[in-house]
């Protein structure tokens, strides 16, 4: 966790965003996916003020991570280590749509105090929803253009 905590002292201002996730929760794909241990720059006092205990109650279960595989499963490259079909398995629409609306089911309330994430969020589930298309924010936002 130091050294995560190190490179996000690198990282733009939003930070950056790590799950630890079992192989066996990836493939094939468990939804709602478990975690081992979650790092975003949101949580970086709890893990400055107490690391032991944010080390140890920092997991759990994440509907958002299957976005994520289904990004890393579109768009993904490799590194180092094995390829993405041997690590990832594949995120059904379902959940991935379940996930994705997760991030605007309060759009509502939302987009009067983050208006830019809950417009592109808007377009990256439109996009899905019309032509199943799985977009990035940025690239869904374009496309809504």
């Amino acid at each position: 966790m130091n050294s995560v905590v190190e490179l996000n002292e690198q990282a733009p201002p939003k930070g950056i965003e790590v799950s630890i996730v079992k192989k066996e929760f990836c493939k094939p794909f468990v939804y709602p996916t478990r975690f081992e241990l979650h790092f975003s720059i949101a949580h970086l006092q709890w893990f400055k003020n107490n690391p032991y205990e944010y080390i140890e109650k920092m997991n759990g279960t994440d509907k958002d991570l299957a976005a994520h595989f289904m990004i890393i499963n579109q768009y993904g490259i490799v590194l180092y280590g094995k390829q993405i079909a041997e690590v990832f398995g594949e995120v059904q629409d379902e959940y991935y749509i379940d996930s994705i609306w997760e991030d605007v089911k309060n759009a509502k309330e939302d987009i009067f105090v983050n208006p830019v994430y809950v417009i592109l969020n808007l377009c990256r589930v439109t996009a899905f929803l019309e032509e199943r298309l799985c977009l990035s924010k940025t690239k869904s936002g374009k496309w809504g253009d």
